[in-house]
């Protein structure tokens, strides 16, 4: 039979064990979109896209409209955010300006058959995260 000191050492002990946690490495938390090495699933799809024909600045030009789906389901919770768009459109798109998880990329004159490619990252707080490639051909 265990007696009363031996029993409390002994739960003590089991206890210590069960509870032994890892530590946490920093390195390897990379399922944030909004973390600059997140290696998660792609942030932007494309969605869509159609070209057309505009009048800018009193002169016809082809536009392609790329429509791209941000995948706002990864964040975790619901939050405002910027998305950068680099060349060929080069704006910052904030995340009032996108509705439904979809965001519209506009660019001007385009030449059928031609493939446009826009680097996409996400931003928050002047940081940025996740970033991927959206590309789309101009009809």
């Amino acid at each position: 039979m265990i007696n009363g000191r031996a029993f409390l050492a002994l739960g003590i002990a089991v206890s210590f064990m069960a509870c032994k946690k890892d530590g946490i490495e920093v390195a390897d938390l990379t399922s944030n979109p909004f973390d600059a090495d997140y290696e998660g699933t792609a942030v932007f799809t494309h969605e869509d896209d159609t070209t057309t024909v505009e009048s800018v600045g009193g002169a016809p030009m082809r536009v392609l409209t790329v429509e791209v789906r941000v995948h706002e389901e990864l964040f975790g919770r619901p939050t405002t955010y910027q998305v950068q768009a680099g060349a060929p459109v080069n704006e910052m798109i904030p995340s009032n300006d996108v509705e439904n998880g979809i965001l519209r990329l506009r660019i001007l004159n385009t030449t059928p058959g031609q493939q446009y490619c826009t680097q996409l990252r996400l931003g928050n707080s002047g940081a940025y995260g996740a970033s991927n490639t959206v590309c789309a051909t101009a009809e």
